[in-house]
């Protein structure tokens, strides 16, 4: 299997220090394709969301992929792995809640993460950053924690602000239920890892042409010309 893979951050135009934090890497594992992405966005405000952004990538990278020898030794499974993985993302959350009450300091951070062992992928959501993927000549995306899902999965009337209230975030609560994805690669596939800064200045078209490109560099270009404000930041995967 070939791994393409573009990565990009970036503040904005708000003039304001960036919380989003990322992360790739890619290995071998028993003799199989390994992977490991993340994009994370600090809510809460600054210091605590910054802070919360960069601790779950800590936590990620020295909870679970430094330990990647280990379990091969155990011999351990893909839906081994990700169990582990799994584990270290609420362990995380709990650290980080744990941390917020000490001090009297909410805050957290927004978390989606692609996992892939060999042609297997899992894939982690929690908040309003998004995962895209393109899979034959189809778009698919992962859903946001938000009231404004929350109330049309309730058959409400949600209102527009509502697209901007989390209803989870990793670190602002005691217990963490992650949306959970899966699936096999049967052809080549391209994965777009985003924070809502990245996705917000496009429509479906052009995020499906983005994810089909890699071009990262013109995403950034035109976010910024168009003013956004928010951190974007995104990492692009084409697996073949």
């Amino acid at each position: 299997m070939k791994v393409k893979r573009q990565k990009m951050t970036n503040p904005g135009c708000g003039g304001r220090e960036n919380q989003d934090y990322i992360w790739c890497k890619y290995n071998t594992y028993q003799g199989k394709l390994i992977i490991l992405a993340a994009v994370c966005d600090g809510v809460g405000g600054e210091p605590g969301g910054q802070y919360a952004s960069k601790r779950l990538i800590d936590y990620l990278v020295g909870g679970f992929w430094s330990h990647l020898n280990q379990y091969e030794e155990e011999g351990l499974s893909g839906s081994q792995l990700f169990e582990k993985l799994t584990h270290v993302l609420c362990y995380s959350n709990e650290q980080l809640y744990e941390k917020g009450v000490k001090e009297r300091k909410k805050s957290g951070t927004t978390a989606s993460i692609f996992f892939l062992i060999d042609k297997k992928y899992y894939l982690l959501n929690v908040g309003d950053s998004r995962i895209y993927w393109k899979c034959g000549g189809r778009m698919y995306r992962t859903k946001d924690q938000t009231l404004y899902e929350e109330k049309k999965r309730m058959n409400k009337v949600p209102k527009e602000d509502d697209a901007h209230i989390l209803m989870q975030s990793v670190g602002s609560q005691k217990s963490l239920q992650p949306d959970y994805y899966s699936g096999v690669l049967t052809q080549p596939t391209s994965f777009m890892l985003m924070t809502d800064g990245a996705y917000r200045p496009f429509d479906q078209k052009e995020i499906y042409r983005y994810c089909c490109s890699g071009d990262l560099a013109h995403l950034r270009r035109i976010a910024l010309k168009r003013k956004e404000q928010d951190n974007l930041s995104c990492i692009w995967l084409q697996i073949s």
